[in-house]
């Protein structure tokens, strides 16, 4: 069975090293959330684009979803949410 994600966040686009128009996502399906983060992976000496997915059970990201549904009510910032997206990502 496959899921069907559903885009629920795109922060702002910004750049990572040489890379333009990146951004941070979050994805609901199911039980569980998808977080994409544009970056650089770094092999050696060289390093190149990548998009970093995380999963979590919606359990875990309720403060997410809460900080998601404050920015869309023009109640919090796009940095307190890229902030939040940040925090899972951390130790993953």
């Amino acid at each position: 069975m496959e899921t069907k994600w559903e885009k629920i966040f795109e922060s702002d686009r910004f750049k990572v090293g040489i890379y333009d128009n990146c951004s941070k996502r979050v994805y609901s399906g199911g039980t569980r959330l998808k977080i994409e983060v544009d970056g650089i992976r770094w092999v050696g000496n060289t390093g190149g684009f990548h998009v970093y997915k995380y999963f979590i059970d919606k359990k875990e990201g309720e403060k997410l979803i809460e900080k998601i549904t404050s920015y869309d009510a023009d109640e919090a910032s796009m940095e307190d949410l890229v902030g939040e997206i940040d925090e899972y990502g951390k130790d993953r």
